[in-house]
Parts: C-alpha cells; structure tokens; sequence
C-alpha cells in the first residue's frame, strides 16, 4: 500500500519545521503535555530505572571508573529510550528517518551525556555512595524537559501536522495500524 497524496511533503516540511518553534506557544505545550507528556514521563521512569540500575552496577559493585561508568549506562540505556519514545509517545511506525529522528534523538542523548559527565567528574572526590547516580540523574534532568518539548515540536510532530490535509483519519490510522500488525480487517 503506497503512501497517501501527498506524503511527499511531510517529508520536505520536516526541514522547514524549524520555524515551528516561533508558534509554539503555551496552549500547544499544555496540550502536547496532555497527549504525550504521561506517556513520555513512563518512558522516562523506565530509562530512568534502567540507567540508574546500570549505573550502580558498573560504579558501586563493579568499581568502574564514575565518568566511564556513566558512560556505559547512558549509552546502554539510550537504545530502548529512543524504541519506545518513537513507537510509544510519538506513535511512529515503519523505518526509522536517520536525519529527522535517529541523530536528533541520540544529539540529546549525547548533550545528557556530557552534561551529565562533566557532574560526575566535578563530583567524584565526594564521599557520598550514590553521588555518581545523583550527578547523572541531574545532568539528564537538565536536558530531559528540553527534549520533550523540541522533540515534539521539530522531529515527531511534522506528521501529525498534516494528517488533515493527507486527508488522515483515526478510521485510516486504525486500518493502517491493522494492516501493519496483520490485524484481521473483518475481526
């Protein structure tokens, strides 16, 4: 099944999105707080849980140096951040876009990073047991509000821009994920 008329330019438009940001005022930020913010915090919870946990392995039970213990858990963790961010909170299906999503998503992840890496290196003569999990967790926090809000409005966002003029539906979005899932259609 090809694309609906169209398409084609919600690709182009996901280059001249840059401009949406100008427009994205306070109604449309409590509304994308409304439909994706919960969905975004979970995903958050998780990576935060998953992160963390790696964090405290690779630091505290195993002894790894703090900065290349945050290293590793941050780049471990990144994978099913972004896999459930796309599929979850922004409802994206199909092939990833290398230059709308995948480098976007990971330029975050490594700005979290190096944040994040730079506390834990001011921080690692403290002697506190978690100051390694505390100075990670604020260096990603420091990014994590700016990422929700810039992912939506610049990355994942362009489709939803244009589904009416796609002319998409819920009834075409519902068929669509049925036949992506091989949902029977009578069912």
């Amino acid at each position: 099944m090809g694309y609906p008329r169209g398409a084609a330019r919600v690709r182009r438009c996901s280059a001249a999105n840059v401009a949406v940001m100008s427009d994205y005022g306070s109604a449309k930020m409590l509304q994308a707080i409304k439909d994706k913010g919960l969905k975004y915090a979970g995903v958050s919870v998780f990576n935060v849980i998953l992160g963390q946990g790696l964090l405290l392995v690779f630091d505290t039970l195993w002894g790894w140096p703090k900065v290349a213990a945050n290293f590793w858990a941050a780049v471990i963790s990144a994978g099913p951040a972004y896999i459930l961010s796309r599929a979850w909170v922004w409802n994206k299906k199909g092939k990833n876009s290398l230059f709308t999503e995948v480098l976007p998503f990971w330029g975050f992840a490594v700005l979290g990073l190096v944040i994040s890496s730079v506390i834990v290196a001011l921080t690692q003569n403290i002697e506190f047991k978690f100051i390694t999990n505390l100075a990670s967790l604020v260096g990603f926090g420091i990014v994590w509000v700016l990422k929700f809000f810039l992912l939506d409005a610049l990355i994942f966002k362009v489709v939803h821009e244009h589904e009416a003029e796609l002319g998409i539906t819920p009834q075409t979005k519902a068929d669509a994920d049925a036949s992506f899932y091989g949902a029977d259609e009578t069912a």
